[in-house]
């Protein structure tokens, strides 16, 4: 039997569904390869609920990092949200650099930390896209006392305004 824990290798993935489909149980497919029945089935069910072999559940290093999906969008908004309200919606034209999105900052940011924060201590928090974390970009909102929010690569689960965006696809 294979140590408590190990993770399974592509070629097991792939005997794992292919005696899966010529209509071996889990227990026997356990038997052949001489894993935990248990760990076979749980693989089936992931497979089965996701369509996929990957198995996304392990940690990195104690972050998660997922699977990331990198596309083009053919409209892109900068919007900002804060527990007292909303920022502006604002449609970007092409792509974004440095420049564009201190100049987005710039018209954006302010308004809402006056109508918001005019005395209340905020941090600002974003994902890491390079415009975002360019040095350019860091300089200007030192210059412009921005405190920021130090935040995991790759992580939106933990971002607000992806909830947000949820919300607002499932209402459209």
């Amino acid at each position: 039997m294979a140590p408590h824990g190990k993770e399974m290798t592509p070629e097991e993935k792939k005997m794992i569904v292919g005696l899966s489909e010529q209509g071996y149980s889990g227990h026997n497919i356990g038997k052949l390869l001489g894993r935990n029945s248990r760990t076979i089935n749980k693989f089936l069910k992931r497979f089965c609920d996701r369509g996929s072999k990957e198995n996304n559940g392990r940690k990195c290093n104690g972050l998660y990092h997922g699977k990331t999906y990198k596309a083009r969008f053919s409209d892109l908004f900068w919007w900002c949200i804060s527990y007292h309200g909303v920022g502006t919606l604002t449609p970007i034209k092409g792509n974004l650099n440095s420049e564009g999105y201190i100049n987005i900052l710039d018209e954006n940011v302010w308004p809402v930390i006056a109508r918001h924060f005019s005395v209340d201590p905020f941090i600002f928090q974003e994902d890491n896209a390079p415009c975002h974390v360019s040095r350019r970009s860091n300089q200007w909102k030192t210059e412009n006392d921005i405190p920021t929010l130090s935040w995991p690569p790759q992580n939106p689960d933990i971002n607000i305004i992806e909830n947000v965006w949820k919300v607002i696809k499932i209402r459209v």
